[in-house]
């Protein structure tokens, strides 16, 4: 009735009656209040995913991602995860944009690309511009090209026509409109949103 519905542990108010949460999604540590909520805009009669970013550090097993079904504009800095690659992409401005990829003993590869190069690839095949050889990333995982219209370097999962096989996920601190077949990954746990 309020437009808010919470996910998280079950834990109550201070009269031990009424839960804080709507629902239970998996059993974790009590510290952790609230995981997400999802938001209905009565205005915009829409529905968002709202992330818990209070304590970023708190949560961290459980960050919310959501997996790329539609390529995605680069309009602000995004953190991407394909599994165990991670990295932030970045348009510097109307032609540049930068990489960042996290290793996982702890460095960082800076990557800059201009238009120049108007197709970026990420994935295990040698042809990749960023080569991760590792069997769990598709040939090709993700892509990211410039399209000139619109000045805009847009991010998709696959190439073409073909998707990956494990996905790649945008990491949420931001709301995100729910659309049809929205899937989510919070730490291990899967989900899947659907407007009906």
């Amino acid at each position: 009735y309020d437009g808010l519905t919470k996910f998280g542990p079950v834990i109550y108010n201070n009269d031990n009656k009424n839960p804080i949460n709507d629902f239970q999604i998996f059993s974790i540590e009590k510290s952790i209040q609230t995981i997400f909520m999802i938001k209905y805009d009565f205005n915009k009669r829409k529905y968002y995913l709202i992330p818990n970013i209070n304590n970023p550090k708190e949560i961290h097993d459980f960050n919310t991602f959501i997996k790329l079904e539609k390529d995605l504009p680069i309009k602000q800095k995004y953190n991407i995860s394909l599994g165990k690659a991670n990295f932030s992409v970045e348009q510097i401005n109307n032609y540049s944009l930068e990489l960042k990829l996290y290793l996982d003993n702890g460095e960082i590869e800076l990557y800059l690309f201009d238009t120049k190069k108007n197709l970026i690839t990420i994935g295990r095949s040698k042809t990749c511009d960023i080569i991760l050889p590792s069997l769990e990333y598709s040939r090709i995982h993700t892509s990211i090209y410039y399209n000139k219209k619109d000045q805009t370097w847009y991010i998709k999962d696959g190439i073409g026509d073909k998707k990956s096989m494990n996905g790649t996920w945008l990491f949420i601190n931001f709301p995100w409109e729910i659309s049809y077949n929205t899937k989510m990954r919070i730490g291990k746990n899967l989900l899947e949103l659907n407007l009906i």
